[in-house]
């Protein structure tokens, strides 16, 4: 495990994702928590998770990825933050065991660089689909 930098909404400043936990074993998940996010409690920062495992024939490795970010505001009056929402985002994937390594590498590679891609994260951004 190591900790994932990635960039914030800006395309400059640095979100460095701290390695909290490794997945333990082959049905765990791994963690990860923004720890530097302004959320005055864990409960409130961001984490991503990852996990894999067999499928039921065990024809397959399942992967799960998992994020959430939560929003929150803090009672001026009393300074206790509280979960005003959460935006959680769920990837599954099957990778089959009889395929090429060449063939998964290109399709993990070509499916985040979608993800990636502007012209998608603007469409993400308003919720509709073009």
């Amino acid at each position: 495990m190591t900790d994932l930098t990635v960039k914030k909404n800006d395309g400059t400043t640095d979100a460095i994702y701290i390695q909290k936990t490794n997945a333990g074993g082959d049905t765990g998940q791994a963690l990860w928590r923004y720890d530097a996010h302004a959320a005055p409690y864990i409960g409130l920062k961001p984490e991503f998770r990852f996990g894999t495992k067999f499928n039921g024939p065990r024809t397959a490795r399942r992967v799960m990825l998992q994020y959430v970010y939560r929003s929150y505001a803090t009672d001026s009056t009393t300074g206790v933050s509280s979960l005003v929402g959460a935006i959680p985002w769920t990837i599954t994937g099957a990778i089959p065991l009889n395929v090429p390594q060449a063939d998964i590498d290109e399709s993990i590679s070509q499916m985040f660089n979608l993800t990636d891609h502007a012209t998608f994260q603007a469409w993400l951004k308003t919720g509709y689909a073009p």
